[in-house]
C-alpha cells in the first residue's frame, strides 16, 4: 500500500512538472512571439518614417529647381533654400541608415549613397548657377534613383507588415494551446 501511493504520487508529481514544463514552453513562445512583433514593428515604422523622407527630399529638390529657373530669385535665398535642401538630404541619409541597420540589404545602402551623391550633384548645379544642367541630373538621373530608393522601402515596410500579420496568426495559435493547458 505505502509503495503504491508513493508511485501515485511521484506519478502525479510527474504530470504536474510535465503541466508546468509545457505551460512555461508556451508562455517563453509567446513571449518571443511579441518581441518579433515588435522588431518587425519598429522596422515597419522606421521604413515609413524613411520613405516620408524621401518624399522630403525629392520635393526639396524639385522646388530648388522651381527656384533656380525663375531669374527673380534673390541669391540670398537661393544659398539659403540649396541650405536646406541638404538639410534635408541628411535627414533622408539619417532615416535610410537607421532602416539599413535593422535589414540585411546591401541594395538599399547603395541606392541611398547614390540618390545622396545625385542630389547633391543636382544642388552644386544649382548653387553655381546652371539650372539647365541640375534639371538634366535630376530628371534623368536623381528621379530614377529616388523611384529605386522608394520601391526598396515600400518592400521594407511591407515585408514587416507581412511578418507581423504571420506573426499575430502563431500568437493565436499559443494563445489556443495555452488556454487547453490551462483547462487541463
Amino acid at each position: 500500500e505505502g509503495a503504491a501511493s508513493r508511485g501515485a504520487l511521484l506519478g502525479g508529481a510527474a504530470v504536474a512538472l510535465l503541466a508546468l514544463l509545457a505551460a512555461l514552453a508556451l508562455v517563453y513562445t509567446n513571449a518571443t512571439g511579441v518581441t518579433r512583433v515588435a522588431e518587425q514593428a519598429r522596422t515597419q515604422q522606421l521604413a515609413e518614417s524613411a520613405l516620408g523622407a524621401t518624399a522630403a527630399a525629392r520635393n526639396a529638390l524639385g522646388q530648388a529647381l522651381i527656384l533656380a529657373s525663375s531669374v527673380s530669385v534673390d541669391d540670398e535665398v537661393m544659398t539659403a533654400w540649396v541650405e536646406e535642401a541638404r538639410l534635408v538630404l541628411s535627414d533622408l541619409d539619417t532615416r535610410v541608415d537607421e532602416v539599413a541597420s535593422r535589414v540585411a540589404d546591401p541594395d538599399l545602402t547603395s541606392t541611398l549613397g547614390t540618390t545622396l551623391d545625385l542630389s547633391g550633384q543636382t544642388l552644386d548645379a544649382i548653387a553655381r548657377g546652371d539650372p539647365e544642367a541640375a534639371g538634366a541630373i535630376a530628371t534623368e538621373q536623381a528621379a530614377p534613383s529616388y523611384e529605386e530608393l522608394t520601391s526598396l522601402l515600400v518592400e521594407i515596410r511591407d515585408d514587416a507588415a507581412s511578418a507581423i500579420a504571420a506573426a499575430s496568426l502563431e500568437a493565436g495559435s499559443v494563445a489556443t494551446a495555452s488556454r487547453f493547458m490551462v483547462a487541463l
